[in-house]
């Protein structure tokens, strides 16, 4: 479940469909403040699954402890922020249904391959790259995330190729490729 900002949603790099497209049982919500949104609430309340909140927060444990710790019974059910850390952080104080939801963290100094984002530090990932470390920890269909980190990387280029290498190495710094 995608709980999406509305200017993401408004987006020409919505990288949230693309994981909606790929992952047949996934789903965007937008808004900022789903703290009555029945369709979100019957989620969290379905006796079938077991909801996490991929967020940072104090007390997070890590994806890959969840992974290991979730077996048989209920099902998982992650929820995505998808916005700038800003307003994700916005999304989450707002959306008080969200508190009480055990946590999960993405430890990793990998970084984003989010080229025309800049990012504050190694581990800080896209939605879409987020997405595919959930599925990838629960070995979810392998070549399904490959599939998705290939059109997000075609997206990605095609908008370097829109703005110009030039411009793109006068905001971003670096080579197109790199």
């Amino acid at each position: 479940m995608i709980l999406q900002h509305p200017d993401e949603s408004r987006h020409a790099l919505n990288t949230a469909t693309i994981v909606t497209l790929s992952v047949g049982n996934a789903e965007i919500l937008v808004g900022e403040d789903f703290s009555s949104d029945t369709r979100l609430l019957n989620k969290l309340n379905d006796p079938d699954s077991h909801p996490w909140l991929l967020f940072p927060k104090d007390k997070a444990m890590s994806l890959t402890t969840v992974a290991s710790a979730v077996q048989g019974g209920k099902k998982p059910l992650f929820i995505l922020l998808d916005a700038t850390w800003r307003k994700a952080r916005k999304i989450y104080y707002l959306s008080t249904c969200l508190h009480t939801l055990p946590a999960v963290q993405i430890t990793t100094d990998k970084l984003s391959a989010y080229r025309i984002r800049k990012v504050p530090a190694p581990g800080y990932l896209s939605t879409i790259e987020a997405a595919v470390e959930v599925l990838n920890a629960f070995d979810h269909d392998r070549a399904a995330c490959e599939r998705m980190l290939t059109a997000f990387d075609r997206l990605i280029g095609n908008q370097i190729t829109a703005m110009g290498e030039s411009l793109y190495a006068k905001n971003y710094g670096k080579e197109p490729m790199s």
